[in-house]
């Protein structure tokens, strides 16, 4: 009896404990602010295959852009025009700050064609991530960034870089290309 008693006991404190993460974890969500990209739910797949959601970007600012890797032309700007305001960023925020790439074309970019990306433009220590196309349009809208694609397999997009801060809301955004970034590094250094 006395060990049935334990068991019990053990039990009760098992499924207490499990609701506690679960209020935790749910009273986490609803502390966002109501514009917070992390209340998004979507599964993502890294360059590196490693699956996330977004709100693992949580508790640090975030540059992040919409790109695809067979982009000619227009991402590869992009791309150099995040690296200008990471070089911008003192070393010490530098280390504190997130950079993601997010795939408008989640067929054709997957981990491997996102990985060469990276490597291709050695930003190895950024996140490149692939979802499913509702994850993606999703995100998308809650950016403001619009995208099209044409029947030759290529993408018609906005060229938006945004600033997120450690909530997951979008504070300031870099529009178009080859722009002086000195307000978003502004904005990043006062992030942290």
């Amino acid at each position: 009896m006395k060990y049935f008693y334990s068991l019990l006991i053990t039990l009760l404190m098992m499924s207490s404990a499990s609701a506690f993460a679960q209020t935790k974890e749910a009273k986490k969500k609803t502390e966002l602010n109501e514009k917070s990209i992390y209340h998004l739910d979507a599964t993502w797949v890294s360059q590196n295959k490693k699956k996330m959601k977004l709100d693992a970007f949580r508790g640090k600012p975030l540059v992040l852009a919409l790109i695809y890797a067979s982009c000619p032309h227009v991402c590869p700007m992009t791309v150099a025009d995040i690296q200008k305001i990471r070089k911008g960023l003192p070393e010490e925020i530098k280390k504190e700050v997130n950079f993601l790439l997010v795939t408008i074309d989640p067929k054709k970019d997957t981990p491997k064609a996102l990985k060469k990306f990276a490597e291709e433009r050695s930003i190895t220590d950024w996140t490149l991530l692939n979802g499913g196309a509702d994850a993606v349009l999703e995100l998308a809208m809650m950016l403001g960034v619009k995208y099209k694609k044409f029947e030759s397999g290529g993408y018609s997009h906005s060229n938006i870089i945004s600033i997120v801060d450690a909530q997951g809301v979008v504070i300031h955004q870099q529009i178009g290309l080859n722009k002086d970034p000195a307000l978003s590094i502004e904005t990043l250094k006062k992030l942290k």
